[in-house]
């Protein structure tokens, strides 16, 4: 955790696999019941708007973006 706070998040995944891969995989949880976990006065504040999500929702795909772009490196 990048904050250091303790978190219980109850996440609810579903996969869909071809020829044995996982092709798509999605998660579903409460992103305002995390967020005042995890970030405390700003979560509970600003984790029931579509503000705070797509925040997140952004940086949580760059950061997929960046580990995809070292792994193809890698290999």
């Amino acid at each position: 955790s990048r904050t250091g706070r303790p978190v219980v998040n109850d996440v609810r995944a579903r996969f869909h696999f071809n020829d044995g891969l996982i092709v798509e995989h999605v998660d579903n949880f409460s992103f305002s019941t995390w967020s005042r976990q995890a970030l405390g006065a700003p979560g509970l504040l600003l984790g029931w708007t579509p503000i705070l999500p797509a925040m997140f929702r952004k940086k949580t795909r760059a950061m997929l973006d960046e580990f995809r772009t070292e792994r193809a490196a890698a290999v």
